[in-house]
């Protein structure tokens, strides 16, 4: 994987390093101070926290939870291509939600796989057998996929200045960051031991639904002012 992505980079570089001497251009802003004062960019931004303890959690123990819960023949092999297969089938939405986004919003898209995702976390409780696990692993992968790939085309419809784009985005992914950050550890706290001596699993799912919920409520309100604001 380390020279896979050696060898992209590479070739992006190369590709798109100027040929001949540019401008130095000035110093952008690291925080823009007006976007503390905007109560959708903040429920926004605030939003992706635990949005990504929701995303995130779950993939780094899914394999884990298949090799304890799903009992078959060689489990830790399919636990390593069932995580494959999630963000396989994620290409299509993440390619997908673009259109999605033209047609009915990027917003109202967002908020909408926010819900499917958190209705799909409550759903993984009930995951026990392999047919369970393939259908949650392809839905699962459908709706992340547009949670990755949409908070980017909402970012500009909150920035009254073009200039400040780079800033406030960096500003909207600095609390998801953290969410990445905590998220996995305090759901593996949650993953308790049972009578039956295996793992208990619901604590921790749970955990990561509430998390996406709170996304949606979030999220929801940008929805309502974006769309407010745009008539």
């Amino acid at each position: 994987m380390a020279f896979v992505s050696l060898g992209v980079s590479v070739t992006y570089l190369a590709i798109m390093l100027p040929s001949a001497p540019i401008e130095r251009p000035r110093a952008r802003q690291i925080i823009d101070s007006t976007a503390l004062r905007d109560l959708a960019f903040i429920n926004f931004a605030l939003g992706g926290f635990p949005v990504l303890i929701g995303y995130f959690a779950p993939l780094v123990y899914l394999p884990t939870f298949i090799e304890s819960q799903v009992h078959l023949h060689n489990s830790a092999d399919l636990a390593f291509y069932m995580l494959a297969a999630t963000n396989g089938v994620s290409t299509f939405s993440r390619i997908g939600g673009g259109f999605l986004a033209a047609r009915f919003g990027p917003c109202g898209t967002y908020t909408v796989a926010l819900t499917a995702s958190a209705a799909l976390l409550f759903g993984w409780i009930g995951v026990h057998n392999l047919g369970g696990l393939i259908i949650w692993t392809v839905l699962w992968g459908l709706t992340t996929g547009l949670i990755i790939s949409l908070p980017g085309t909402i970012a500009p419809l909150m920035c009254p200045d073009a200039s400040l784009l780079g800033t406030r985005i960096g500003m909207t992914y600095t609390p998801a960051a953290f969410g990445i950050l905590v998220g996995s550890p305090i759901g593996g706290k949650l993953i308790t031991g049972s009578a039956s001596g295996g793992p208990t699993w619901w604590h921790f799912q749970v955990f990561t639904a509430f998390a996406m919920i709170l996304g949606v409520l979030s999220n929801g309100y940008t929805w309502y002012h974006v769309s407010w604001r745009s008539g």
